[in-house]
């Protein structure tokens, strides 16, 4: 039997869930380690990274923050779950994140097609696609 969500919204849609695990990764001109994601980074200046975690507190349901926080919490949790998973198939492999760091660029290339195509990503999954514009201030 399906459970109904506590609050009236499923818990992919709160902003605590979503938000959450996208705010580590919001301010980072490089947002991981391990994949090379590639676009308009980071996602947010300093000072609107403060006002985005302020308003995930604030708020219940990722509805209720602007069009662009909710582009941001959306490319951010999309980010936390590519690694995730990825961290995970390294480890099923017995390689460590520190250890695939020290790899050469074709060996982490190998791995990261390789996981890439085990879950039907396409080279366009690495792409942010938070647009800031021109007069936005890193």
């Amino acid at each position: 039997m399906k459970k109904e969500p506590q609050y009236g919204i499923a818990r992919l849609r709160t902003t605590s869930v979503v938000g959450g695990m996208a705010s580590p990764y919001i301010n980072r001109k490089q947002p991981s380690a391990l994949i090379p994601f590639k676009g308009d980074l980071p996602m947010l200046n300093d000072i609107d990274t403060i006002t985005f975690r302020e308003a995930i507190c604030e708020t219940l349901s990722l509805d209720e923050l602007s069009p662009e926080f909710q582009r941001v919490a959306t490319e951010g949790y999309r980010i936390a779950v590519m690694e995730e998973g990825f961290t995970a198939y390294l480890r099923e492999r017995a390689i460590t994140p520190d250890d695939f760091v020290k790899l050469s660029n074709s060996e982490k290339s190998d791995y990261l097609l390789d996981w890439m195509n085990l879950n039907s990503l396409g080279l366009e999954s690495l792409k942010i696609t938070i647009r800031n514009g021109k007069s936005y201030v890193q």
